[in-house]
């Protein structure tokens, strides 16, 4: 069953050639053995899956309208809240801690009918790349294990291109969700700001923070987003946007669609990555689109404006993990201030430290105050400019990343770390929608991904980009050889 998409194990429900039970029990299964090489998921949520397959087979049983996502496993990165499950965020900080409540997506996810396996691996508190920052244990790449799955969504990326699971749900800040989506093979979907609750999401940069889905084909990553994007009185940004579910529209035609790619920002980039980027202009020519090459100068500075904000909103974000109401707490500290320092030092790790003392460092420094100015200058001025494109363009297209998957360990620098995110970090920065679609291979035989950026509320017109590309790539069957196979523990 692993090979089949969502919408595919729906219809095979309803035609009982699998009852909605054995289905839940085969992917845990499968999901457990997996995990023994990739590292995917960090807890199973098994009686929670069996529990929602009870429900779906009832219906089957009773002859009722079946819900969307009808018996389709689901991964849950551990940063987004189930009730009564562990809530860890990758942290040590956490490691006992028990969410009191459910996110909205995961309340609208039960609705629809899917079955929750798992909570996924990150990088900690979703400051990372690679995860390999999670303090339980890095996760590999199924493509090749000694490659990281990228990150910080890396765990849920990872769980869906081992077939572990068919649909995933991350978080992306400044490229979270596609950077492991064009790592892993997969499709990654970043939501304009007002379409999916963060209620429930435990927040790293709430200007620039998104829940996310994953899938392996667009029609399923349409199903995934139309039952989560969806008003909640938790979320007032979404109580004031219009939602319009895209999967009616993921078979229009493209032809006429103007796409603007910034040319001259590619001028260094890794030559395997250009001509594969430039392939998938050459189909989007060939169904239509009209290519136009444009100035994007503002790009440059997206990085250096994402650290800023970031460390300054973790910073504030992150200052209830004190050892007092949530997390661990030190035994050692004789008063406030050493309680404080103490949970937090050995609650913490690296990564989350340095990004904290960095936004500590600009909210106290005068030349913080400097730097953060000329940040938020900076965020309108490129804001401005993605309006301008916008009013004469369908969508801009980049390369996801600059390079494919790279060797765990491989990047240990911040700065090159903070390169993964060279191409994406804009969309988080504008409150763009943005999506990573499956575009081939490089030469080493590792997924590359093709970036496409819309205005807000462009979902149904990326998702259709990404059904037109599928159809052309077959996108939506690459499994990685060592996980092309049904797996069963020893």
């Amino acid at each position: 069953m692993y090979h089949l998409c969502g919408h595919q194990i729906r219809r095979d429900l309803i035609e009982k050639k699998f009852s909605c039970k054995d289905l839940a029990e085969y992917f845990i299964k499968r999901a457990k053995s997996t995990n023994k090489k990739t590292g995917a998921f960090l807890h199973f949520t098994e009686q929670l899956a069996i529990n929602q397959s009870k429900l779906i087979d009832e219906k089957i049983q009773k002859k009722l309208p079946l819900p969307p996502l009808a018996g389709i496993p689901i991964s849950i990165k551990d940063n987004i809240c189930i009730s009564r499950y562990p809530l860890t965020c990758a942290s040590k900080f956490l490691i006992d801690h028990i969410a009191p409540f459910s996110a909205c997506c995961i309340k609208f996810l039960t609705e629809a009918g899917a079955l929750i396996i798992g909570k996924t691996n990150l990088d900690e508190f979703a400051m990372g790349s690679s995860t390999e920052f999670s303090a339980f244990h890095s996760t590999k790449n199924p493509w090749d294990l000694s490659c990281s799955p990228g990150g910080s969504s890396g765990g849920s990326a990872a769980s869906i291109s081992s077939r572990a699971c068919l649909l995933s749900l991350g978080s992306d800040t400044g490229g979270s969700i596609r950077q492991p989506a064009s790592f892993n093979g997969i499709l990654g979907l970043k939501p304009s700001s007002s379409k999916i609750s963060r209620y429930g999401l435990v927040a790293l940069a709430g200007s620039l923070d998104q829940i996310g889905p994953f899938a392996s084909c667009a029609e399923d990553l349409a199903l995934l987003y139309d039952a989560i994007a969806k008003p909640s009185d938790k979320d007032l940004l979404t109580l004031l946007s219009n939602h319009k579910s895209s999967h009616p529209f993921l078979k229009n035609s493209l032809k006429g669609k103007k796409i603007a790619v910034p040319w001259s920002f590619f001028e260094s980039l890794n030559q395997d990555v250009k001509d594969n980027f430039s392939k998938m202009l050459n189909h989007l020519k060939g169904v239509g689109c009209e290519i136009y090459e444009i100035e994007l100068h503002e790009l440059a500075h997206s990085i250096a404006i994402y650290n800023v904000i970031t460390s300054i909103e973790a910073f504030f974000n992150l200052a209830k993990f004190n050892g007092l109401v949530y997390g661990r707490r030190s035994k050692k500290g004789e008063n406030l201030d050493e309680l404080y320092s103490l949970s937090r030092g050995a609650g913490f790790g690296i990564e989350v430290k340095q990004r904290l003392i960095l936004g500590s460092h600009l909210l106290c420094s005068q030349k913080g105050n400097h730097y953060i100015e000329k940040a938020q200058i900076l965020r309108k001025t490129l804001a401005s400019k993605f309006h301008q494109v916008f009013q004469q363009f369908d969508l801009i297209a980049t390369p996801t990343t600059p390079s494919s998957a790279f060797k765990l360990k491989e990047v240990s620098e911040p700065n090159e770390r903070y390169l993964q995110d060279l191409f994406t970090i804009s969309a988080n920065l504008t409150q763009s929608a943005a999506i990573s679609i499956p575009s081939g291979f490089c030469k080493k035989g590792l997924p590359l991904g093709f970036h496409l950026i819309g205005n807000s509320s462009s979902e149904p017109l990326l998702l259709s980009f990404a059904f037109a590309l599928e159809k052309i790539t077959n996108s939506d069957k690459f499994i990685p050889k060592l996980f092309d196979m049904e797996i069963y523990d020893e």
